[in-house]
This record gives structure tokens, C-alpha cells and sequence, in this order.
């Protein structure tokens, strides 16, 4: 019984992952709706091209259930999109916060501490979302 529970949840966590990658990427593409605490604060050509990808990481995501036969697709599937939340986070709560210039080195927190450690710990937890799913399919 247990595992019937576990299959189901890990079945819901994969539709909701690829649900919110595909709705992320929409706003992205979009450049007239703000994505929030996910919002890159960056050009508007990270934002594209970031959109474009979260939107082909939420459909991979959602077609593993339809178009993947294979345990190993819908493996690979997530790791790659798990590398690809990893370096966004990196990007964006790390090298994209750091100012260097002649004579100071800074870390400022976007949009204020409180709010960027939100959306750490709110991209965090997708991440980890995302390695239970690999996990259950490795």
C-alpha cells in the first residue's frame, strides 16, 4: 500500500513540476507579465531564452508520462532539467547578486534579504522536488 501511495505522489509531484516549468516559461517568453519572485532582473534576452528553456523542461517534464516508454527517457529527462534549475539558481541568487567594481566587492541581496531568501529557499525546494523525481526513476 505504501508504495501504491508513494507511485501516485511521485505521479502528481512530476505533473506539478512540469505544470509550473511550463507556466514559468510562458511568463517568460511573455514581456508583459512578471514572473515574480522568479523574475531573472536581468536583459530581456536572459529572460527569452530562459523562458524558453523552463518551457521545454516542463513539457519534457509532462510528456514522459505520454511520449517515454522508458524509465531511463524520463531519467535523463530530469537531470537535465535538474542541472538546469541548479545553474539558474546559481545565476540568479549568487553571480548575478555580486558587484565588483574598483575598489568594492559586494553581495546585494534582490530585492532585499528577506525576499531573496524566500526565493532561495522557494527555488530550493524545487530543485529538491525535481531530485526526488530522478531518484525515482534512476
Amino acid at each position: 500500500m505504501g508504495f501504491v501511495k508513494s507511485f501516485y505522489s511521485i505521479r502528481l509531484l512530476r505533473i506539478v513540476l512540469s505544470i509550473f516549468f511550463i507556466i514559468l516559461g510562458f511568463y517568460g517568453i511573455m514581456d508583459n507579465i512578471d514572473e515574480s519572485i522568479f523574475s531573472l532582473n536581468n536583459t530581456r534576452n536572459f529572460e527569452v531564452i530562459f523562458g524558453v528553456i523552463e518551457l521545454v523542461c516542463g513539457l519534457l517534464l509532462l510528456l514522459g508520462f505520454f511520449a517515454f516508454h522508458s524509465r531511463g527517457a524520463v531519467y535523463w529527462g530530469g537531470v537535465i532539467v535538474f542541472i538546469f534549475w541548479l545553474v539558474r539558481v546559481v545565476l540568479t541568487k549568487v553571480i548575478w547578486c555580486l558587484h565588483i567594481s574598483s575598489s568594492t566587492f559586494a553581495f546585494r541581496f534582490r530585492p532585499d534579504f528577506y525576499q531573496w531568501l524566500l526565493a532561495l529557499a522557494t527555488e530550493l525546494i524545487i530543485a529538491v522536488a525535481l531530485l526526488v523525481i530522478i531518484r525515482r526513476y534512476d
